[in-house]
């Protein structure tokens, strides 16, 4: 039970080859309303029988430098004092399993508001969007070569969004 009187609208439009997926909050209150969005498409990978998960890569569109921090799977808290990796002028992610070791990789301070999630030879994927978020988590379950890159606890490729905001009374987001 969310402890604070708000108005929720999503929605999802297909157009042509795009899923556009919509959230409105509303704060009816006159007090300030904290929220955040967690949002997670998972993807499966591999997508053919002759592909290996490692035959594909995370597209960033720009070189950035990032420091992924600490993941506690246990109790889901993330320690942003504390870095597990690095990752020196990085454009390109190529997966691997042993990445996800530790839990997903969390990149916060994005030069991007998109990412692709395709095939290195192909050159064919999905892109993911994301106007406005501050993070971007990238997740398969630890130590068990999943069949995709997703959210914990799901069976899929998991690519994550995070916003955090404060809406005042009578204030919308989208």
């Amino acid at each position: 039970m969310y402890p604070f009187d708000f108005y929720i609208e999503i929605s999802y439009e297909l157009i042509n080859n795009e899923i556009k997926g919509t959230f409105k909050v509303k704060n009816p209150d006159y007090l300030p309303l904290p929220f955040n969005f967690g949002l997670h498409p998972a993807f499966k990978l591999p997508i053919n029988e002759n592909e290996e998960f490692s035959d594909y890569l995370i597209d960033f569109y720009n070189h950035n430098n990032y420091q992924i921090p600490t993941l506690y799977a246990d109790s889901g808290f993330m320690d942003f004092t504390k870095i597990t990796r690095e990752f020196k002028n990085l454009k390109e992610l190529k997966l691997n399993y042993s990445d996800y070791d530790d839990d997903a990789l969390v990149f916060t301070n994005l030069n991007t508001n998109q990412v692709t999630l395709k095939h290195q030879s192909i050159n064919k994927g999905v892109t993911v969007k994301f106007d406005g978020f501050t993070k971007l988590g990238i997740w398969t379950p630890a130590r068990k070569n999943a069949p995709f890159i997703r959210k914990r606890g799901a069976l899929m490729a998991n690519i994550m969004v995070y916003k955090t905001d404060f809406l005042k009374p009578e204030h919308h987001r989208i």
